[in-house]
């Protein structure tokens, strides 16, 4: 925009110039054609034109004025020219005003640039500084989730270090309930031991022996199992007392109760006669002075003397389920019969 106002400002002094000079050829034709001598129009031509022209016109040859019309429109002119002078004077500083206001603004813009610049480098040097603060927020961030995972972490450490301690607490409970249990249990055992007759605590019959002791801790043995461990007992106790008839009649239940605990086991008779003639062999080693056991075996004739049994008519019967075993004293007297069926 100020380059345009000097545009016009130095286009506005070339018009006033040009007029100017338009004038000065004017007032030449003027003093020419009022009969001036070429010596007075030379001086109208002088080659100093920043002379009054008023001057170079009134004066001729003798320095008189020749014609009073000329002079008057040579006064005008150069009042004319005066003023334009003034003007031309006016624009003059107008366009040295306007020079140092441009050269102002041209500083002004220098500094705006140089600022300018200033401001980008310091735009850039924000922005690396916003991109490494983005860049630590993220890292913070991830280390906010490791330290809350870590948080997590030990939260649930803690909470199976109690578990683990609870655990522990009820281990050294049990543990103590078991110390006491397998002392409950080798005073069991020793007690079962002590109950147990010998001959029932030799590898012949150990099979059965620890059958016996496994239903003694079993819910679910049968009724005949408790009958057959306290005639076990019975027997045991009865080879302490002097008196030979209560050793016979302890064999005499335990057998039924043996026989009748076997069949509960689910025995056939065949098999149930072979483990009566195993605890008779051993009974009989034991009891050999006091006392005898003869078992009656399915299939073999029924035998009046030392059996039980309702008899029937025609040949001699066959044994066909034993219930009990025969007892018979040192005498070789049957006191208890095998009990049969024929």
């Amino acid at each position: 925009m100020e380059n345009d106002l000097i545009m016009s400002l130095r286009s506005a002094i070339e018009e006033l110039t040009t007029e100017i000079r338009t004038m000065r050829g004017a007032g030449s034709a003027g003093a020419s054609n009022a009969g001036h001598s070429d010596d007075f129009i030379a001086a109208g031509e002088s080659d100093d034109e920043n002379l009054p022209i008023l001057t170079q016109l009134a004066i001729d040859h003798g320095g008189i004025a020749s014609n009073d019309s000329a002079v008057d429109l040579v006064a005008d002119l150069n009042e004319d020219v005066e003023k334009a002078q003034q003007e031309l004077d006016q624009l003059v500083l107008a366009l040295v005003e306007t020079d140092s206001k441009l050269e102002a603004a041209r500083n002004a813009l220098t500094s705006t640039e140089q600022a300018l610049e200033e401001l980008e480098e310091q735009k850039a040097k924000l922005t690396t500084e916003v991109k490494a603060f983005e860049l630590t927020m993220e890292q913070f961030q991830i280390l906010q989730q490791e330290r809350s995972a870590v948080e997590e972490h030990l939260q649930a450490m803690k909470s199976e270090e109690v578990n683990l301690e609870a655990k522990s607490r009820l281990l050294a409970s049990r543990e103590d309930e078991l110390g006491i249990g397998l002392e409950q249990v080798k005073d069991a055992g020793e007690l079962l031991r002590k109950l147990w007759p010998e001959w029932l605590c030799g590898e012949d019959l150990r099979h059965w022996r620890e059958l016996i002791e496994k239903d003694v801790f079993s819910a679910n043995s049968p009724p005949s199992f408790s009958l057959l461990f306290a005639a076990i007992h019975n027997y045991n106790a009865s080879l302490r007392d002097p008196d030979n008839r209560i050793l016979l009649d302890a064999l005499r239940d335990l057998g039924r109760r043996l026989y009748h605990w076997l069949k509960d086991l689910g025995k056939s008779e065949e098999s149930t006669a072979d483990v009566a003639e195993a605890w008779a062999a051993s009974i009989n080693a034991e009891c050999e002075e006091r006392c005898a056991i003869q078992v009656a075996v399915p299939g073999n004739p029924a035998n009046n003397k030392w059996m039980s049994f309702t008899p029937r008519s025609g040949s001699a019967p066959d044994v066909a389920s034993v219930r009990s075993w025969c007892v018979s004293d040192n005498q070789g007297r049957p006191i208890h019969r095998a009990e049969v069926t024929v």
